[in-house]
């Protein structure tokens, strides 16, 4: 018969189970084999004008990185942030732990392994 600690754990174990089911993390890791800068996007408003500075100008999104990754038996891409970048080198093993954001990988932490 079950006791009531038996019982206190089981229903531990199925709310850390639900949780899981609930949360959005992803892990990737893999050594990176390329560094390649994106180009610079123009930020453009709903209607797809052009968002200008106080000086009238053009403004751009902040600089991204696409970095090539191995990972067993095939090799992903990541998109870093150019802070995020300094963080990395090439031939190096890393643990990307992130979250899916429209489809998208988004980094938020690196941690070299």
């Amino acid at each position: 018969m079950a006791t009531k600690s038996d019982i206190e754990i089981l229903k531990e174990e199925m709310r850390k189970r639900d949780l899981l089911k609930q949360t959005n993390e992803v892990r990737l890791a893999g050594v990176v084999m390329e560094v390649s800068p994106l180009p610079k996007s123009q930020k453009v408003d709903k209607k797809g004008n052009a968002i200008l500075d106080e000086n009238n100008k053009p403004t751009f999104y902040d600089e991204m990185f696409w970095l090539t990754i191995g990972v067993i038996g095939s090799e992903e891409g990541v998109l870093l942030s150019a802070e995020q970048v300094n963080l990395v080198e090439v031939g190096k093993t890393y643990l990307f732990v992130g979250r899916l954001k429209n489809r998208k990988f988004k980094v938020e932490s690196i941690e070299e392994i």
